[in-house]
C-alpha cells in the first residue's frame, strides 16, 4: 500500500514502464495542484521488473 502522493507518482512511472502491476487512485486538482484520492496498491512486480532489479543490483 502506498499513501504518499510523491511515492504514488513514482509508482505510476514504474507501472507505465511495465515494471509493476498496481492499482492507482483517482486524482483531483485543488488550486492547480494534482493530488490523489486514496491509496495505491502494488499487486506484483512483473518479470520485466524482476529483470530490471537484478540488472540494477549487478546479478546475472
Amino acid at each position: 500500500r502506498v499513501v504518499d502522493d510523491s511515492e504514488i507518482d513514482k509508482l505510476a512511472a514504474l507501472r507505465r514502464a511495465g515494471l509493476v502491476d498496481a492499482d492507482l487512485p483517482l486524482t483531483h486538482q485543488v488550486h492547480g495542484v494534482q493530488s490523489y484520492i486514496g491509496n495505491a496498491i502494488v499487486m506484483r512486480v512483473t518479470a520485466r521488473g524482476h529483470l530490471a532489479a537484478k540488472a540494477r543490483s549487478g546479478e546475472r
